[in-house]
């Protein structure tokens, strides 16, 4: 139960650092993630919230 604790934390970390390092106004026109970068955090960012509505559903609606 813990780590799926530790686990539901994770979206709310990487989903604003995604958000943060693609707006041009935050990072400087030198630093804003560009093209292959910003499509690859947007894929991992689907995939580890996907996981983790998972994790939900397996821990607190299927397991009794």
């Amino acid at each position: 139960m813990s780590q799926v604790v530790l686990s539901l934390q994770l979206p709310f970390t990487v989903v604003p650092l995604v958000y943060f390092t693609n707006r041009k106004e935050v990072m400087g026109i030198d630093f804003v993630n560009r093209g292959i970068t910003k499509l690859a955090a947007f894929v991992c960012t689907a995939i580890i919230v996907s996981m983790n509505i998972t994790l939900l559903v397996y821990q607190f609606i299927l397991v009794k």
